[in-house]
């Protein structure tokens, strides 16, 4: 992937679905939420139950037809990909999943019916994922599993894609919602592991593609990506919500979506990963990559029982992201060299919007942090070499920017700090401040709202490093 690889209560869940779906966010109340109980099992039946998989199908876009994701701006005049590798200073390698397949294969949990010869006829769909997968995917000629939305797909043991099941190079084998039928929810019923994987080691699945997908109920993460032999798997358009509630074999790493243990070229691109709950004492992240270099782009965490998004011992890029109203960190950056955190919106969560602990030369760049209950952004734990450039930092209960005292100073050039209650850094600044805006209110257009445009005549408009605007694309 060239360098880019370089609780609340059941109607906020449905709410911020669908405030997620125009990836606008906005500050949530910070009050301490209802009981693990609560958001599990009640929380996630209500979700998917009477407003239910429609409520959530409403929240997603319909699922693609083999379009590269986010390829061009989209209808909220996001920026494109290409103007997103030119601000940030990476390339970032969209995938593309193929537009025709070996076989296609239907699946309705309402009116199918489990039949190892009839379900490639969408008027003869399988009942159950696991049979269509297992019956009807054969491998590397690239297959087509279509799920027909919304209806919820119980998987009380969940579902394991295996090497057996994988693609090919450029030929994905793809698990997608049925394009015009909303959203099709896989719940793993409070007792699955992970409700959708692919694992293990070297047996894990490849080149596969999931789209359009609600997944909820597991014990530990909605969906997991683990193994080295789980390499170029896409995730892309998927809601994973009111996971982690039990006790998990594996202690904090519970998650709406993780990626662990080595794959290369994965992608996680325009998902939303809400009100994922931390059971047992554990940790519940929005999104979790450990160990691996990958591309988390456009995807919106809320509402985590933990950090938003972890890039932990990896070289991982994480580009246009919003992370807002996590129980933690907005962002948490920890271990390895090299990672680039860029264009992403980082506000309202409980500790800081981004965090840089034990991670040498960490690029964060023209994010916008702002209204997080610690500082914007603390660097601890040495991580010497750190790039703080071009980023707005408003807002913050105690600083913009951070350094504890195990901290190494970073490089702090072209930000704006406004309205930080305890200033706008905690040390001084050995560089050149002259390029940085103190005090200078960022005019967003509608702060409370999350909407983080700069107004007409906003200071930050042109005066970032080669004449970008300081702060996140909104």
């Amino acid at each position: 992937m060239g360098n880019a690889r370089a609780h609340v209560s059941t109607s906020w869940i449905l709410a911020v679905l669908l405030a997620a779906c125009g990836r606008v966010g906005f500050v949530p109340a910070m009050d301490a939420g209802p009981s693990d109980a609560d958001v599990g099992a009640d929380a996630r039946a209500d979700a998917v139950g009477d407003a239910g998989a429609d409520a959530v199908g409403d929240a997603m876009s319909d699922a693609g037809d083999g379009a590269a994701p986010d390829a061009a701006p989209d209808s909220g005049g996001r920026p494109t990909t290409a103007e997103l590798s030119t601000l940030c200073g990476v390339t970032i390698d969209v995938p593309v999943m193929q537009t025709s397949f070996e076989t296609t294969v239907y699946v309705d949990a309402m009116d199918g019916e489990d039949d190892p010869t009839v379900c490639t006829d969408p008027a003869t769909p399988c009942k159950t994922i696991p049979f269509a997968v297992n019956n009807y995917v054969s491998g590397a000629d690239g297959d087509l599993v279509e799920i027909r939305g919304g209806m919820t797909y119980p998987l009380p043991a969940g579902f394991r894609m295996v090497q057996r099941h994988s693609g090919s190079a450029g030929r994905y084998t793809v698990l997608r919602a049925q394009p015009g039928t909303g959203t099709p929810v896989l719940d793993g019923m409070g007792t699955a592991e992970n409700t959708l994987d692919t694992c293990c080691g070297t047996n894990a699945a490849s080149w596969v593609w999931f789209e359009g997908l609600g997944i909820t109920g597991a014990i530990s993460s909605g969906l997991s990506v683990n193994g080295e032999g789980a390499d170029f798997v896409v995730v892309h358009d998927c809601d994973a919500f009111a996971n982690g509630a039990g006790t998990s074999r594996f202690p904090n790493s519970d998650a709406g979506f993780i990626i662990n243990n080595g794959p290369e070229g994965v992608a996680f691109i325009g998902n939303r990963s809400i009100d994922n709950v931390s059971g047992g004492g554990e940790t519940a992240y929005g999104i979790y990559v450990g160990g691996v270099d990958a591309l988390i782009l456009r995807n919106h965490v809320e509402g985590n029982d933990d950090d938003g998004i972890v890039l932990f011992g990896s070289r991982a890029t994480a580009i246009d992201n919003t992370a807002s109203g996590n129980q933690q960190r907005g962002i948490d950056i920890a271990l390895n060299d090299g990672h680039v955190v860029c264009a992403n919106r980082a506000y309202g969560n409980v500790w800081e919007g981004i965090r840089i602990s034990q991670a040498d030369s960490a690029t964060v760049r023209h994010n916008t942090v702002t209204d997080n209950l610690r500082s914007g952004l603390i660097i601890m734990n040495m991580s010497p070499g750190a790039q703080i450039v071009g980023n707005i930092f408003a807002f913050n209960e105690l600083f913009g920017l951070e350094r504890a005292t195990n901290g190494i100073e970073p490089n702090d050039t072209y930000n704006l700090y406004f309205s930080n209650s305890s200033g706008s850094r905690s040390m001084t600044v050995s560089d050149d401040p002259t390029t940085d805006i103190e005090g200078a209110d960022p005019e967003f257009v509608n702060r409370a709202a999350g909407d983080f445009t700069l107004m007409p005549g906003s200071p930050a408009i042109g005066a970032g490093p080669d004449g970008f605007d300081i702060g996140a694309p909104p």
